[in-house]
């Protein structure tokens, strides 16, 4: 109520304001035009919109700083059911006096208000506005020119799109206009029917009429009608022909000549397998069907050798119903063909870890490290020879906790294998067990050859002559992987905890310049020792920790001693002459 309040009084100092303005002003400075935009036709009941806006605002400094006038209509026909706004600034209708004014200004084109009408009868109904004058920016007055819009009222159109007859020209239809759906049944010999069909509303368009042809079983005719309003009726007609045509689409027989179908023929069994040997390039199939009105189709029948093949026989009844029979046909091998040696992977994939090392063909053992956590693992292997080559793969379901080996066995097409291992090292349940660290291997062992050294497990660098290395690490919970390369073999031991021992292989190569090398080093070694032992007197004995690989040398002196001994000894040797 206050805010209805308000508005008034808003209005009323606007009205004033408005109203006295050309009073005091001497002259125009400015023009704009105004015009009512919208649809120009109405049905009678419904409503329409139309729009009052201001164009070619000139002469305003800033633009209009107000509007207003008069707005008057046919109430006869037309009532006014709301306005609306649009105006920079809100202007409002009191009864047919129209007034605004705001801080923002009207420039150009702009629409001022939109007024909704309701049509009440049918006729010419003109909505004007009364131009005025208005100031701008600067408290200079524009003239407003008037504007109106002629709306024509009509009733609205016909919605009645029922039909008033409808007949076909064989067979009976009970028709009512509100029954949308018939269904009538025809001789086989009758190929076509004409239907006939009339509005109710002469000014209601019918689609769908006239004759129709006929298939076998049932055909659909829709007869749509129009009112003149638009809204459409449909009416289905379903029209069923008899057919007394055949339905029979089996055979009678059924072979291959040079071969035996698998099982034997019966009309009711589809599927069959048959092998041919290889001088056979192409299958002559005989098939005969039970019904002399059915037709029969065969698929093509050349094979390749090697190739197995499906041959469809499709037996078409005179009704149209069809049957198909399927012989799967395989050929023999080409007995002057080179059977493929190839039993080589392509590519090797884990669902989870990472494969170490990187996949290589050639490479045959792998291993993952995974937590605890994971409780499986899918292997993905796909072969090289994809059309001769078979893939086998060994191992558990579930994985246990250490190792779990996994084998991909790979059989080509002579039937030579070969076997790729991935060990999947599977974690301990840390809050079950302690981890141990331990990274030391027990033995290292090679076929056809030997270690140069002798085998220590805190020694981890070594030379060996032979082929293949095998490692036992020290304990058995502990995991060993092997990475063989051209000229070196890798030895990576992983404990409980996680903790990584690598043990490096060198392969061995006796030349000259090492047999030199090697005199050279054995006289320093003696030298050294002969220096240090005529010396010990005059050391301060000390046994040290060998136990850590990487103390190898040690540096004993005195104050009172001008010189010094760098020993190395290893091991129980060491430790005797200290004890010296």
């Amino acid at each position: 109520m206050k805010n209805i309040l308000n508005k008034k009084i808003n209005f009323l100092i606007l009205s004033f304001f408005l109203f006295l303005f050309p009073v005091l002003t001497a002259k125009a400075d400015g023009t704009a035009t105004t015009g009512i935009s919208g649809n120009s036709s109405v049905y009678v009941g419904k409503t329409i919109d139309v729009v009052l806006y201001v164009n070619s605002v000139s002469g305003a400094n800033g633009g209009l700083a107000a509007f207003g006038g008069n707005i008057s209509y046919s109430t006869d026909k037309l009532e006014l059911v709301k306005t609306t706004s649009l105006a920079p600034f809100t202007v409002e209708l009191a009864g047919n006096k129209l007034g605004g004014f705001g801080a923002n200004t009207i420039k150009g084109r702009q629409n001022v208000m939109k007024f909704t009408f309701k049509a009440k009868a049918t006729g010419n109904a003109t909505i004007s506005y009364s131009g005025s004058k208005q100031p701008d920016a600067d408290a200079k007055y524009v003239n407003i020119s008037s504007s109106s819009k002629t709306i024509s009222i009509t009733n609205p159109p016909s919605t009645n799109n029922n039909l008033s007859s409808l007949s076909v020209s064989n067979g009976s239809i009970n028709f009512n206009k509100n029954t949308t759906n018939y269904n009538i049944s025809v001789d086989a010999n009758v190929t076509s029917i004409k239907i006939s069909a009339t509005a109710e509303d002469k000014g209601a368009s019918v689609s769908g009429t006239g004759t129709k042809n006929l298939g076998y079983g049932n055909n659909k005719f829709s007869i749509i009608v129009t009112a003149p309003s638009g809204d459409k009726k449909t009416y289905i007609i379903t029209v069923n022909r008899k057919d007394n045509r055949s339905s029979n689409n089996k055979l009678s027989s059924l072979s291959v000549d040079g071969a035996e179908l698998s099982p034997k023929f019966n009309s009711n069994t589809k599927n069959y397998t048959v092998s041919v040997p290889f001088s056979i390039s192409s299958l002559k199939i005989n098939a005969k069907a039970e019904d002399s009105k059915s037709k029969v189709s065969i698929s093509n029948t050349s094979i390749n050798a090697e190739e197995t093949k499906d041959i469809n026989i499709t037996v078409t009844a005179e009704n149209g119903g069809t049957n198909t029979y399927v012989i799967r046909a395989t050929r023999g091998k080409d007995p002057n063909k080179v059977l493929s040696k190839n039993n080589n992977l392509s590519s090797l994939k884990v669902s989870q870890g990472i494969l170490s090392p990187a996949f290589k063909k050639e490479q045959d053992k792998y291993i993952v490290y995974l937590p605890y956590e994971a409780d499986s693992i899918k292997i993905d292997a796909t072969v090289e020879d994809t059309k001769y080559a078979t893939i086998k793969i060994e191992g558990t379901e579930k994985l246990s906790t250490g190792n779990n080996n996994y084998k991909i066995i790979v059989t080509a097409e002579d039937g030579s294998t070969k076997t790729y291992t991935v060990v999947v090292s599977r974690g301990l349940n840390m809050t079950e067990e302690s981890l141990s660290s331990n990274v030391y291997l027990k033995s290292i062992t090679v076929k056809k050859g030997s270690l140069k050294e002798n085998f220590n497990k805190e020694v981890f660098d070594y030379t060996y002559t032979g082929s293949e290395i095998e490692a036992v690490p020290e304990d058995d919970k502990s995991t060993v992987n092997i990475i063989n390369r051209k000229d070196k073999s890798i030895i990576i031991v992983k404990s409980q905890s996680g903790d990584i021992g690598v043990y490096t292989l060198t392969k061995y190569k006796s030349n000259f310049i090492n047999i030199i090398i090697y005199i050279l080093l054995s006289l320093t070694t003696i030298l050294s020792a002969t220096g240090c032992y005529l010396m010990k007197n005059k050391l301060k004995k000390i046994n040290p920790d060998l136990k850590n690989k990487n103390k190898k040398n040690w540096d004993f002196s005195y104050s009172n001693i001008n010189n010094y001994c760098i020993c190395y000894f290893m091991g129980n040797t060491c430790k005797e002459r200290n004890n010296r």
